[in-house]
């Protein structure tokens, strides 16, 4: 009998001193940082400019020529991290901010405006609508804007089904024709 009692005095004093040691100090995630691995999450404004631009299209599968298209837009959740889990978004391991969209075969039907929210992001340099239906409408000269923009994907604008008219002066933008690549 002694022994049960000096039993349940020892779990009861080390209970004491489990919650004493968890609960008093604040419990703090101790994560080994590694470049390769870690992921940083986009900045707020970004991913609400992604999800506004995702808003102002309709998913269409006749939007896509691509068999193997699929709505990229539909992984954007507003809970879930941009730079980790929305298909077609690249972003600054570092900074977080967004490097790269590939909206290619997306099945996006609408029309792009020079009030896109897509040109509210800051640092991308690489930009692929390619493979959507934009109703013919043409890429706003704010596209321009995008100092940092080296690449867009477009439908080639001599094919007679042609999506999306792109002009442009700028000569730092290197527009790639999806049906080259």
């Amino acid at each position: 009998m002694k022994f049960l009692w000096h039993l349940a005095l020892s779990l009861h004093f080390l209970l004491f001193f489990h919650h004493l040691l968890f609960s008093s100090f604040p419990v703090t995630n101790c994560v080994t940082l590694n470049h390769s691995t870690t992921k940083t999450e986009c900045h707020e404004d970004e991913s609400n400019a992604l999800l506004k631009f995702k808003e102002s299209f309709v998913i269409s599968k006749s939007a896509s020529q691509n068999p193997f298209s699929y709505p990229k837009t539909a992984s954007w959740i507003p809970t879930t991290g941009c730079c980790s889990s929305w298909h077609g978004v690249e972003c600054d391991k570092l900074t977080g901010y967004v490097t790269g969209v590939d909206l290619s075969s997306s099945q996006l039907y609408g029309s792009m405006d020079s009030n896109s929210t897509l040109f509210s992001l800051v640092h991308p340099q690489s930009l692929d609508l390619s493979d959507n239906n934009f109703n013919h409408s043409q890429v706003p000269a704010r596209i321009g804007e995008l100092s940092q923009l080296s690449y867009i994907g477009v439908d080639d604008p001599d094919d007679p089904i042609n999506h999306l008219n792109f002009e442009t002066q700028d000569n730092h933008i290197q527009i790639l024709n999806s049906k080259l690549n």
